[in-house]
């Protein structure tokens, strides 16, 4: 069957949990309650808008969140603050939910009772399978949790949304005849000439047998002009 073609009851994504739910406003939260006044992030970023925070989070040019907060001089360390967050705040950030627009089609999913819908989701950690258990109370379906990316089973879904691009190269095989959503992102996307997003280039070499799609995070947000 083709990618392009198939029946309504086959209908079997696979969400990457960091696609629906926002870790990097919630980091943002613990930051300024916790670090406000550090040295090592820029000054006033801690005083924006929300609205501007997830101007600079989509339009950070690196996978980790921090490296949009950070002063130029401490970037380097970024990879490391992110992981001594992880290690010692994880249940301050994860219970802190905010959802990103991919949410919406994935609570719709799992709210539907017509036979041949098959969810899947990408747990990372396990304190979110806990805010998992939480966010899908009162689905009408079951969930099939997919503990890591290198267990994540392709043969069982038809798409796949990701937050990030990179994250393919953490599936335990390429992916193959897959609809893939990633989430737009500075660090995912180039913008074509028409001012429209897409994934970038390497990704569609590297996975040909694929067709990729960008999703909005933040769909409300408004465009801005892009050079």
């Amino acid at each position: 069957m083709s990618i392009l073609t198939k029946s309504r009851s086959d209908v079997r994504p696979i969400f990457d949990y960091n696609s629906f739910i926002d870790t990097d406003m919630s980091i943002y939260d613990l930051l300024k309650r916790e670090f406000a006044d550090s040295k090592y992030f820029i000054d006033g970023v801690f005083e924006d808008d929300p609205i501007i925070v997830k101007y600079l989070f989509l339009n950070r040019p690196l996978a980790n969140p921090l490296s949009a907060l950070l002063k130029v001089d401490y970037l380097g360390s970024a990879n490391k603050l992110y992981d001594d967050l992880i290690d010692n705040y994880a249940k301050d950030i994860f219970g802190n939910i905010y959802y990103t627009d991919v949410f919406k089609l994935f609570s719709n999913l799992m709210l539907i009772e017509t036979d041949g819908y098959h969810v899947g989701c990408i747990i990372d950690h396990p304190l979110k399978e806990e805010v998992l258990e939480h966010v899908i109370a009162g689905a009408k379906r079951p969930l099939r949790i997919h503990r890591g990316y290198e267990n994540t089973e392709l043969d069982e879904c038809d798409s796949l949304y990701l937050k990030y691009a990179d994250s393919l190269h953490r599936l335990p095989k390429k992916p193959v005849k897959k609809h893939i959503f990633i989430c737009e992102y500075n660090f995912n996307v180039v913008y074509l000439d028409s001012g429209r997003p897409g994934v970038r280039y390497e990704y569609h070499e590297e996975f040909p047998d694929n067709l990729f799609y960008v999703s909005h995070p933040y769909a409300k947000l408004p465009d801005i002009e892009r050079e």
